[in-house]
């Protein structure tokens, strides 16, 4: 299963070198399957910026304003086999996450990882509302799965959980040199 997750702002998206793999951390694939449906998440945090928005830039930050209240969502696009799903983060400011200092860190606040598994952990649940008796994936015992994966993340010290990030960066990695 392949995750995507990004942080959404009210001017753009993008990802994090660290915080993109919060799926990836919390749901390492150990090779369950849940069926067949679904073969991608696509998970968007919303994060407010801590400042008003840039010149010109005001109709974005009315329009991000405008969507907060109507999160969380979640969408199952069938033919493509994908879940969408959109939350209003509190991991903190957009200028935090995506500035130049928090990303750069040579060693990942562990802190703001393990909150970032948790907000996804929570957002997972939203698969109830976008999913059918009919489609093929056991929503259930993904969510079972999910919880028990988020009792044995709270349970690693930061040194196995620095360890899991570091094999999900791998793997990315692995995984984009293949598709070149």
């Amino acid at each position: 299963m392949q995750w995507t997750f990004w942080l959404v702002t009210y001017n753009g998206m993008g990802g994090h070198p660290v915080l993109s793999f919060a799926p990836d951390v919390l749901l390492a694939d150990d090779g369950n399957s849940f069926g067949s449906a679904i073969d991608e998440f696509e998970i968007c945090a919303h994060v407010e910026p801590a400042h008003g928005p840039a010149p010109g830039s005001d109709f974005l930050m009315t329009r991000f304003r405008d969507r907060l209240p109507t999160l969380p969502k979640s969408w199952f696009r069938r033919k493509k086999k994908r879940v969408e799903i959109a939350y209003h983060s509190h991991l903190g400011s957009a200028e935090d996450l995506l500035g130049g200092g928090f990303a750069a860190q040579k060693i990942p606040d562990v802190a703001m990882l393990r909150r970032a598994c948790e907000e996804v952990a929570a957002s997972l649940s939203l698969l109830k509302s976008c999913m059918k008796g009919a489609d093929d994936f056991d929503v259930a015992g993904f969510l079972d799965y999910g919880e028990a994966k988020t009792i044995e993340l709270r349970a690693l010290d930061d040194s196995e959980l620095l360890s899991r990030l570091t094999k999900a960066q791998a793997a990315e990695r692995e995984r984009v040199a293949r598709t070149m």
